[in-house]
This record gives structure tokens, sequence and C-alpha cells, in this order.
């Protein structure tokens, strides 16, 4: 009996250590350079939320300086994020409130004009298969 007993409690421990050592395919994140990132204005659709993007321009940025540097920064943030979108939510800082249009991605994007910190969230835009 007790040769039976060892045998069963053998045969279990090696199969839990079979079930214990299988492995599983995990999917690769996909990986997104700045470049690909695309903005919105207004909310795309089906979204997740990855966190939250931010850039200051500087004082004596040209305002070509300012648009290309926000959204260089922004891109940036939100790649490293595993973001493929920036929601852009506002604009905070000193001076006028003027924005100017930027082209990008087929659309026009709102950048300010003079000395401010954009506001965004990286989002990742779920594509439709």
């Amino acid at each position: 009996m007790r040769v039976s007993f060892y045998k069963s409690i053998s045969i279990i421990l090696l199969l839990l250590l079979v079930a214990g050592c299988t492995t599983q395919q995990v999917a690769e994140p996909e990986v997104i350079k700045p470049e690909e990132v695309k903005f919105y204005t207004n909310a795309p659709g089906d979204y997740v939320v990855k966190g939250k993007v931010t850039a200051t321009s500087k004082a004596k940025m040209t305002v070509q300086e300012r648009q290309n540097y926000f959204i260089q920064e922004t891109s940036r943030q939100a790649a490293a994020m595993g973001a493929n979108g920036v929601l852009i939510s506002g604009y905070t800082g000193k001076g006028p409130s003027e924005t100017v249009d930027v082209y990008r991605d087929g659309r026009y994007i709102p950048v300010p004009a003079h000395t401010k910190t954009v506001n965004a969230q990286a989002i990742y835009v779920r594509r439709k298969n």
C-alpha cells in the first residue's frame, strides 16, 4: 500500500511540474515611433488613455520653433508610453490665448502662438479590423 501511495504522489508532483513549465505566448507590445503619433482635438472614438503629456515652450522661441517643439515633445512622450495618439485638452500659461493652426496628419492642430504649456493625453486608438 505504501508503494502505491508514494507512486501516486510522485505522479501528481510530476504533472504539477510539467503544468507549471508550460509557456504562454505573450504578444509583443507594439513599438510606436514619435513620427507615427497622430494628433486629435476631439475624441477619436475607441481609445484608451495611456497617460498625461505636457510640453512648455521657452519665452524666446519663435512661433515656428514653439509649434515644432510642442509636436515633437508630446509625440516623443506619447510614443514612449505606447500611445499612438495625442488628444489635446488645452493650454495654460501667460500671454494672449492666440493659437496658430499647424497642418499635420491631414488636419490642422491649434498650437499656441505665445509662451504656453500644452496639456494633453497620450492615447492608444484601437484600430478597426
